[in-house]
């Protein structure tokens, strides 16, 4: 009887020391106020852009979560037209990081961009972040207060009705 004891036991040391435990982690990257104002939508929220045939699109925020990542928080923002035939997600990670994904993801890191004025068809925007994509002749305009104010690809572009 003591051998068995003693064989389930080392048996038990052996097979605990193989098992692997996915540990949630204890400290995870949360985002600040200073991140969640870099997003101005809210769900349900409604707003208008006009695109470059002069159609003005009814959007909708649809989506407004926040749910963890790998190492921290993130907040998840998905704007739809109306009629859902266009589609844009936004996540918001720590530290000013933001992605906005349409047909391609474009990457902001508003630690290393410097705000400007810009003028669009006789409407004025202050502190305007503009991020450009040279390879593929893609430029976003973006504020804090306003979000996505024209996204723009070659001649196609979709702005901000303020």
């Amino acid at each position: 009887m003591k051998n068995i004891i003693s064989l389930s036991v080392i048996l038990l040391l052996i097979f605990q020391s193989c098992c692997y435990f996915d540990i949630e982690p204890s400290v995870r990257l949360k985002l600040t106020d200073e991140d969640m104002v870099i997003i101005p939508y809210e769900k349900g929220q409604q707003f208008n852009m006009i695109d470059q045939n002069n159609d003005t699109l009814l959007w909708i925020v649809n989506t407004d979560e926040i749910h963890t990542y790998r190492d921290g928080y993130m907040r998840t923002i998905k704007i739809n037209t109306i009629d859902d035939s266009n589609r844009i997600s936004m996540d918001l990670y720590p530290n000013k990081q933001l992605t906005i994904q349409s047909d391609y993801q474009y990457y902001f890191d508003f630690n290393n961009l410097s705000p400007r004025t810009l003028v669009l068809d006789n409407d004025t925007f202050f502190n305007v972040y503009a991020n450009s994509y040279s390879q593929i002749n893609f430029t976003l305009y973006y504020s804090f207060d306003k979000g996505i104010i024209r996204i723009q690809k070659d001649s196609n572009y979709l702005q901000l009705i303020p």
